[in-house]
């Protein structure tokens, strides 16, 4: 990361953000809004500040159409700085795999990125695959079906009496998931998994439901998987969630603070990072990450979701765990650009051991 920052003045980034009123409001859904995933105009300014903070040049790209039209027209090429890395944040629109559209693109034109690569969206968005891989590699995560509106359930129903959690297959940020989506399972709540289906067009994954407390884990990828510390998150002041669960409302109003989980449980917070590095190594992930993980009472772990881009604003997981070392919110961005030099470098069969801490 140091050798990011000394070089930031010939350091130039395309920030692509997706723009809900353009792309995405005439196919979203009744059921909760996608504006979740998109960034706000406070949000903009934090990203924008940070990376300028840190010295980058930053060129913004209103959706993919936007950074796509100026690589073809030569805008890119033309810009005159000698390192140039792009950086996407969540699809536009509703479709499958949206968010691999920019970095597959600019795989094809040999632009080094910042963000995941193809792949590791593709297969991040879609939670049943991404859940299934990792049971068959034996990492701790809660049972999970998915039911289909079409096909009905793909590989068999819960027990009727299993505690359960339900969401949308292919979303982040809490989207599709209240508090009625949590339930002890028996036919009759196939009505609501119908609906649930029809809604969000995709199918529905049900996993056993972990009491307990939610905890995320960033993972950045350079020099290797590493995650600079476990995060809980806490909402009314509790620490210990229970029964509860992060909401579409709580994540919309941010209603919801940050601890360093390694204060009241040390050894658990170091396997949950430990667990969090193999998981990203083990399913070939590129760029940064986070892992999020439900914690019981006796410090089971399990992990529960993935998410990429995750949420790089102030107010996040990532940079607590940055702050909780000691760092500011550029030196997150700085962090996020030097996976960007990486990528360059292995564009050019020469890959440097960056340090990114």
């Amino acid at each position: 990361m140091s050798a990011t920052l000394r070089n930031s003045a010939n350091t130039h980034l395309s920030f692509v953000w997706n723009e809900p009123e353009e792309n995405a409001l005439a196919i979203d859904y009744k059921w909760h809004s996608i504006v979740a995933e998109y960034l706000d105009d406070g949000e903009k300014s934090e990203l924008l500040a940070g990376l300028r903070d840190a010295g980058f040049a930053v060129t913004v790209y209103d959706g993919e159409r936007a950074s796509l039209r100026a690589v073809l027209n030569g805008d890119w090429r033309a810009i005159p700085y000698s390192d140039k890395y792009v950086f996407n944040t969540t699809g536009s629109g509703t479709g499958r795999a949206r968010t691999s559209l920019v970095p597959a693109f600019c795989d094809l034109c040999q632009i080094p990125i910042c963000s995941a690569d193809g792949l590791t969206a593709a297969l991040l968005e879609n939670k049943f695959y991404t859940f299934r891989l990792l049971e068959s590699l034996n990492f701790p995560v809660p049972e999970s079906w998915l039911y289909d509106l079409q096909y009905g359930w793909r590989n068999g129903a819960p027990e009727s009496g299993v505690r359960v959690i339900c969401k949308p297959c292919c979303e982040s940020s809490s989207i599709g998931i209240d508090e009625q989506n949590v339930f002890s399972y028996d036919d009759s709540k196939l009505d609501f998994l119908q609906r649930m289906s029809s809604a969000f067009r995709q199918p529905i994954l049900v996993q056993t439901f972990i009491p307990g407390y939610e905890v995320e884990v960033p993972v950045f990828p350079y020099p290797r998987a590493t995650c600079p510390a476990a995060v809980g998150i806490e909402t009314s002041k509790q620490r210990l969630l229970g029964e509860a669960i992060l909401t579409n409302d709580i994540v919309l109003g941010g209603n919801y603070e940050f601890y360093d989980f390694s204060d009241p449980f040390p050894s658990c917070a170091e396997a949950l990072k430990l667990t969090a590095e193999a998981a990203y190594a083990a399913l070939g992930l590129s760029g940064l990450a986070r892992v999020d993980f439900r914690v019981t009472l006796g410090q089971q772990i399990f992990i529960t979701d993935f998410n990429t881009p995750p949420h790089l604003t102030d107010h996040s997981s990532c940079s607590f765990s940055f702050r909780s070392a000691g760092l500011r919110h550029s030196d997150l961005m700085a962090a996020l650009v030097t996976i960007g030099r990486f990528n360059s470098a292995s564009l050019s069969e020469a890959r440097p051991n960056l340090d990114i801490t």
